[in-house]
């Protein structure tokens, strides 16, 4: 919220104008599955792609305008209703996929634009013993585990390569 806030308060000021999508999808088994595109049922699917400056895209990832922190808000309690839950033995209501929720940000100040940049608001699935989840014995919640817990593995090593210096 306050970062819609120091926006609005510097293009009321005369200054450099923002303009601030929101876009959120998360990871279900492997695979990346966009969680504002329109419709009922599953998400789609989405394809990681490299761009020519080398940076991961996500072409066709769905983008909404965001002026208001109440917006971002709406979209944070619609990713909830949207992302992959079930039930286990830990608890209720367990995520089952890692979600992430991307504000974009843009600034222009008469013809002159200027650089994007991205704040990522990562949710991460968490991490369960087969045995006490009682997922060993349902296929999907077996294959449901298994991912969250290979994926966060392959988080954590890539943050320790990171504090490292070594290539990940």
């Amino acid at each position: 919220g306050q970062l819609l806030r120091l926006a609005a308060d510097r293009a009321g000021a005369g200054g450099v104008a923002y303009t601030m999508t929101v876009s959120a999808f998360e990871i279900y088994n492997d695979q990346l599955r966009d969680l504002l595109a329109a419709g009922e049922g599953e998400a789609p699917l989405l394809q990681l792609h490299m761009q020519a400056d080398g940076r991961s895209g996500l072409p066709g990832l769905t983008s909404l305008p965001a002026p208001d922190a109440e917006c971002v808000l709406r979209v944070l309690q619609h990713v909830k209703q949207r992302r992959a839950t079930a039930r286990t033995n830990m608890n209720a209501c367990s995520s089952r996929s890692h979600s992430i929720v991307q504000i974009t940000c843009a600034g222009t100040q008469g013809e002159q634009r200027f650089g994007c940049g991205r704040l990522n608001l990562v949710d991460l699935a968490g991490s369960e013993r087969l045995g006490r989840s009682g997922s060993g014995g349902d296929a999907v919640a077996l294959r449901e585990t298994q991912a969250i817990n290979g994926s966060l593995s392959a988080l954590g090593d890539v943050m320790q390569a990171l504090a490292c210096k070594r290539e990940h």
